[in-house]
């Protein structure tokens, strides 16, 4: 059983290498083989990571119907399990692929859930993600006060944790959105002081 379960948590490895490495496929494949594993031996964790897995290796293919089947399957053994963090997360993802799928509303519902479960346990930087996501759900509907707010909370979230290149990135986010609201003083701005921290950040690393 020791050696099952090493071959199952290995094989679920090699998929996110895969796709690291730009090895998509393979990295699909080695997912969909980590599922199995997992159920032929009832490591019911094991699934439920190999859920979230291949929902993530199901996108750069753009096949998301499969990928929301797969997250959505992951959400419900998380609850069985107990396993919120990993709950969290397949929520988060699932937001991001409802957006792709047009379904804005539940989108937004289901990313204010994994909101939600960060604050819970105190993970500001997976909350940090769930607000871009939730942000920019608000962009695709044309909701861009709703979006400002999402951003202004992850650049505050950012420099209490201490992270500049995100803060950096949202900040150029928060700038497209006021040239998109016509604000182009604010966005000037914006996009003034990013540039300054993003100089910043590539004088204190060389």
């Amino acid at each position: 059983m020791v050696d099952r379960l090493c071959t199952v948590i290995g094989v679920g490895n090699l998929g996110p290498v895969l796709r690291d490495m730009g090895r998509d496929a393979e990295g699909l494949e080695y997912a969909e083989r980590h599922l199995a594993l997992a159920r032929e031996i009832g490591y019911r964790r094991g699934e439920a990571i190999a859920l979230a897995n291949l929902g993530v290796a199901l996108c750069p293919f753009e096949r998301y119907v499969e990928a929301q089947e797969r997250y959505e399957q992951c959400i419900r053994l998380c609850r069985d399990i107990g396993e919120r963090q990993l709950e969290g997360t397949a929520l988060s993802n699932l937001g991001s692929v409802l957006g792709k799928l047009g379904e804005h509303a539940r989108a937004e519902e289901i990313l204010h859930h994994a909101l939600a479960i960060w604050q819970e346990i105190g993970d500001q930087n997976r909350e940090t993600t769930s607000l871009v996501r939730l942000g920019l759900t608000f962009v695709q509907q044309g909701r861009y006060a709703q979006a400002l707010e999402c951003f202004e909370r992850c650049m505050r979230l950012d420099r209490e944790r201490g992270d500049p290149h995100s803060e950096a990135v949202t900040g150029a986010n928060v700038g497209g959105l006021w040239v998109q609201m016509g604000r182009r003083e604010d966005a000037r701005r914006t996009l003034d002081s990013t540039l300054a921290l993003s100089r910043e950040i590539g004088a204190n690393n060389p």
